[in-house]
């Protein structure tokens, strides 16, 4: 699914890393060669990555289909930047956002 804005929001449930409590959170996903890459528009101390970083399991709700992802890094848009649209790659690189990939645990 290259860049066609269909199916780019999903639900990302991830443990609090102090409270232990389970968290629901709406991100923009997109699929990528064995995981998925989500843009952190809110930075690295957006609490919902600070959660996943440190638990480095999180469960994936994208289109009517749950995937268990692991290794949550931070690359550069370059890695997945196929996956988004031109205009949303040229806000992206503008707004110097970077992408957090995560790998999809085989079922």
């Amino acid at each position: 699914m290259r860049g066609q804005g269909r199916g780019r929001y999903a639900i990302l449930e991830h443990r609090g890393r102090r409270s232990g409590r389970t968290y629901r959170t709406p991100v923009q996903a997109r699929p990528v060669r064995a995981g998925f890459v989500i843009p952190l528009t809110w930075g690295e101390q957006a609490d919902w990555f600070r959660n996943v970083r440190t638990a480095g399991v999180c469960v994936l709700h994208w289109q009517g289909a749950t995937y268990r992802l692991v290794g949550p890094c931070v690359v550069e848009l370059g890695m997945g930047e196929a996956a988004f649209a031109p205009l949303e790659r040229l806000v992206l690189r503008q707004a110097r956002i970077s992408l957090v990939y995560l790998q999809r645990v085989p079922d």
